[in-house]
């Protein structure tokens, strides 16, 4: 006899979270909603990351040219992050770099050329 269990089902029966308290300790509790948390699906990046000091630390990001991978990049230079943007061209990259504030770097890559991988990865890498 097989069950069939799908991907929701499983989350809410297996998922546990993690709650840190100010003593350094952590507290597990299961909840039934994996969703749940401080805030709804209408809070902005803003919100989400207010108080986040992202200062020294370099996010890469893919897509960075529009939509989410735009906005990620937006929220994450606004908090102090130095992101590589990573686009299709390097046209696209620049031009999206050029309208955030913060430290950015673009790069290109073409997810459909091996080569295009590959020398996106060897100029990330060379940055170190």
């Amino acid at each position: 006899m097989s069950h069939k269990i799908n991907r929701r089902t499983f989350i809410v029966s297996t998922s546990f979270f993690a709650v840190g308290t100010a003593f350094g300790t952590t507290v597990w509790a299961q909840t039934t909603d994996p969703y749940m948390g401080p805030f709804t699906k209408e809070a902005t990046g803003e919100e989400v990351t207010q108080g986040i000091d992202l200062k020294g630390k370099t996010v890469l990001i893919t897509g960075a040219n529009s939509g989410l991978g735009f906005e990620t990049m937006r929220v994450l230079t606004m908090r102090g992050a130095h992101v590589i943007a990573v686009a299709r061209t390097m046209q696209k990259a620049r031009d999206a770099c050029a309208k955030v504030k913060g430290e950015t770097t673009p790069a290109f890559c073409e997810l459909s050329d091996f080569a295009s991988v590959v020398e996106c990865c060897d100029t990330i890498n060379a940055m170190d």
